[in-house]
């Protein structure tokens, strides 16, 4: 059996405005595609997407999906801009992405959804911020 995944689109938890309080910036993908919401706190948030990857493959199965941020420590990660961080854990990645159990067909099409909590900092400086979610389909 083949399993082929391809990353449609990139996570982007869109332009933020950070504020006096600390905030939570969620994409919940659970349901399929998303756009990022302020889920506490006060910060501002305009554009951004949950991510899609597609999954080809030559069977009908069940597969286990399991995402994870990659860097030293595998719970808690962030994305960071060379000085400056946010946090975002493996749990919340799980939690507002594609299930974990998901079935695939030859016929497809087969999506998974990814999304999160980004943890955005009281007054967080502006800048571009980045980090690698990786996405594993097993079989």
């Amino acid at each position: 059996a083949t399993l082929t995944l391809t990353n449609v689109t990139d996570v982007d938890f869109g332009s933020i405005i950070a504020s006096t309080q600390a905030s939570t910036v969620t994409i919940d993908a659970s349901s399929g595609a998303a756009t990022p919401s302020v889920t506490a706190g006060n910060a501002a948030v305009s554009g951004g997407t949950s991510g899609l990857v597609t999954v080809g493959t030559n069977i009908d199965a069940t597969v286990t999906v399991s995402y994870a941020i990659t860097g030293a420590d595998t719970t808690v990660q962030t994305l960071e801009d060379g000085t400056n961080d946010m946090t975002i854990t493996n749990a919340s990645i799980t939690a507002n992405s594609t299930a974990t159990n998901m079935a695939i067909t030859v016929a497809g099409p087969n999506q998974i959804h990814i999304g999160g909590e980004l943890q955005v900092g009281i007054n967080q400086t502006p800048n571009t911020y980045t980090g690698t979610i990786v996405c594993t389909v097993n079989y």
